[in-house]
């Protein structure tokens, strides 16, 4: 279809990406905050997730054929796909499929679903529809009009056949007839996104840059990350000398770039983890002044709200992300957890059911399913269960921890402590014969219950509710090494570390040989700079464990702090000879050896190996962004290093790094902020002198 064609805008600079990492995105506060969703354009949510619920085929169609009426391709497209994984016979869904493709430009599935709509005799308008704009894809606007004549009998006023009308005309440089067509779309739909980006085009041709401005501006409002739409508002400021509109229109512009919504849901993930709620409910508030829509930050608004107790607020987002998101099994398993943590049993199992059906191999759903059947008293039927887990499976000791605690629930106190005899693995390294009573008051089942949902919460990233349900069961089971153990665990990932430090202490007072609690003792207290207790923590840790890969990875970051490399070095070394998939080893390594030339090439290969085992690892991606730095792809490792800040901002290495990037680009001042920051958190990082050296070069700011 015909496109004005925009200028060169040039290498678009990279600092406004970095500063959204930073927060700087306040020209966006004045927006009015929305949070919209389905039900917005559908009807009301919760309709709708009853309709889904019964008649999921219908509905996924009618989203489609209203998205498709409203000019939004992409959620149409997305909509008769679920429509074709549930019936791959729905004709109107591979019209409506082929349709999209085909204005999309992805013409081969265009043509493969075109094909099945003509072998099932689908409907005829919307064949010739299809083939309307592969002709005029194909640069044949003659044949293309001829055919969509014949689409448009009895379709007169569909805005999709009329729109294409329109672009036809403004192929053919008839610019009168353009604005006709896309002008009796508006007066039918005005929220029709392309008709407005149509109408764009048509004062483009006139050289009416501020009508032209005005139509764009309009699209936006309705389709805001459409970058084309907003690379042509750029250029039209830019042609009419608005300079500083250009520049704002290009700020609003960056802000789609893909992993800048990405690295602000990853930020909300990591804020929401931590136990941040309220700054989860502003950073998602703030992304929805940006983004129209997004499932998974109207996911992580409602696990806040869910957090914070505000469930008429929670249940709001949850029914648009059920919606966005239905037939998903991760949506409705998250989903679950949600409604189960609103003390919601029934919503929650409704959930994991849907995930289990959707995903029989969705073992986390189906172990919750049973936890809640254990909560409602159907003991047996969450034992038959379970032992269908264990015959598939599913992680042993996890498996006879939930059946020790259906057991105490029951009051079978043989059969409990004979099942959390087995399952000692849950905790590494905990191990022996350890005697397992039963508690000492009568609360059995309220005990079970929250024993069985600690250790779920944890699993799943809840840290918050387990740390919950750890706090009723520190009372009734105070030497519960379980319970301590994931109570420190928990408050160690809401980096918490003085209270996960008191909890680890707590631990290894109960069991004096678990080389686990000693390693947790090592990270908390490396957290919080304490290296001499690090040092004596990870030196029990490895005293009663000595090829325990984390301690000696965790052994290697201390001897970073203190500067002995070299040592360092050795330490990631063994970690990696001991458990070749550790992960979380390769990075460091790599960031050690890439300082001297002589070892740059293993860098580079430890570099790509823990960036393919942890793609979105803060540390593997400043690995892999400085080997690309020192490869001479300034922009590439820039882009992977400040990604990695967003996981790690408070990192002198990875500050290090982006320094180095940004004096590379010539950005000084930038250069010299971030160095200065690194050197503001330790003198003694590897890479320091060259560091240095870079400061030395830049002059001081005024």
């Amino acid at each position: 279809m015909a496109r004005y064609r925009v200028d060169s805008l040039g290498r678009i600079s990279l600092l406004l990406w970095f500063g959204l990492f930073l927060g700087l995105i306040a020209f966006t506060a004045k927006a009015e905050t929305r949070r919209p969703g389905s039900g917005d354009v559908f009807g009301d949510a919760s309709i709708l997730l009853g309709e889904l619920r019964t008649e999921p085929e219908r509905t996924f169609l009618k989203f489609a054929k209203v998205a498709m009426t409203k000019g939004a391709w992409g959620d149409a497209q997305v909509y008769a796909h679920r429509v074709l994984t549930l019936n791959p016979q729905n004709m109107e869904a591979q019209a409506i499929s082929a349709s999209t493709a085909a204005i999309s430009g992805a013409l081969d599935e265009a043509r493969q679903a075109l094909k099945v709509v003509k072998d099932n005799r689908g409907d005829p308008p919307y064949i010739s529809l299809v083939e309307a704009i592969l002709l005029e894809k194909q640069g044949k606007p003659e044949r293309a009009r001829n055919t969509l004549t014949r689409a448009l009998k009895g379709n007169e006023e569909h805005p999709v056949f009329r729109y294409l009308s329109g672009e036809l005309f403004l192929a053919a440089k008839d610019i009168a007839n353009a604005e006709k067509e896309f002008k009796r779309i508006l007066d039918r739909e005005p929220g029709f996104t392309p008709a407005l980006a149509g109408m764009g085009q048509v004062s483009l041709l006139r050289k009416e840059w501020r009508t032209a401005a005005r139509f764009y501006s309009r699209a936006l409002q309705h389709d805001p990350e459409n970058r084309l739409y907003h690379q042509h508002l750029v250029d039209i400021y830019r042609q009419d000398g608005e300079m500083a509109k250009a520049r704002q229109a290009l700020q609003q512009m960056n802000l789609h770039f893909p992993r800048v919504k990405e690295a602000l849901l990853a930020k909300g993930r990591q804020l929401l983890g931590r136990g941040n709620f309220l700054q989860t409910v502003a950073e998602m508030d703030r992304f929805f002044t940006i983004y129209r829509k997004s499932p998974g930050a109207c996911y992580l608004r409602a696990a806040a709200l869910t957090n914070l107790r505000r469930y008429k607020e929670a249940r709001r987002d949850l029914g648009n992300f059920l919606l966005a998101s239905w037939g998903l099994p991760q949506a409705h398993h998250e989903a679950g957890i949600c409604f189960l943590a609103m003390e919601d049993v029934d919503g929650a199992a409704e959930q994991f059911r849907e995930a289990v059906a959707k995903d029989p191999a969705l073992s986390e759903s189906f172990l919750f399913l049973l936890v809640v059947e254990q909560m409602r008293g159907n003991f047996e039927e969450a034992l038959e269960g379970l032992a269908l887990a264990r015959a598939a499976g599913v992680f042993p000791p996890l498996v006879q921890y939930l059946m020790a605690q259906t057991y105490l629930a029951l009051g079978e106190w043989s059969k409990y402590g004979e099942k959390m005899s087995q399952a000692v693995g849950l905790i590494p390294g905990f191990s022996g014969d350890v005697i397992f009573p039963p508690p000492q008051n009568e609360l059995w089942r309220s005990v079970a219950r929250d024993r069985s949902l600690m250790v779920l919460y944890y699993r799943n990233g809840w840290y918050g509710k387990a740390l919950e349900a750890g706090e009723r069961l520190t009372e009734d089971c105070p030497q519960d090494i379980f319970v301590r153990y994931f109570s420190a665990r928990s408050q160690e990932m809401q980096n918490r570390p003085m209270e996960a430090k008191e909890s680890f202490f707590k631990l290894v007072r109960i069991y004096p040989s678990l080389a686990e609690g000693y390693l947790g003792l090592g990270r908390v207290s490396l957290q919080t700079g304490a290296l001499d207790e690090a040092e004596a923590a990870l030196g029990k840790a490895l005293s009663l464990y000595p090829d325990n890969a984390s301690g000696h990875m965790y052994l290697g970051d201390l001897q970073v702090r203190r500067g002995e490399i070299q040592a360092a070095i050795a330490s990631y070394r063994r970690a990696i000879s001991l458990v070749p998939l550790t992960a979380e080893a390769y990075p460091r390594l790599s960031r050690l050896l890439a300082e001297s030339s002589e070892t740059l090439l293993e860098a580079a290969d430890l570099a790509r190996k823990g960036l393919t085992q942890m793609p979105s690892g803060p540390l593997a991606l400043d690995a892999a962004g400085w080997i690309m730095l020192l490869e001479g792809d300034t922009d590439g490792g820039l882009e992977k290093i400040a990604a990695a800040q967003v996981g790690r901002p408070d990192d002198p290495i990875i500050l290090y790094h982006k320094g180095y990037a940004l004096f590379l680009q010539g950005s000084l001042a930038d250069a010299r902020r971030s160095l200065e920051q690194a050197f503001a958190l330790s003198e003694n990082f590897p890479g320091a002198d060259r560091a240095r050296e870079i400061l030395v070069k830049i002059p001081p700011q005024d």
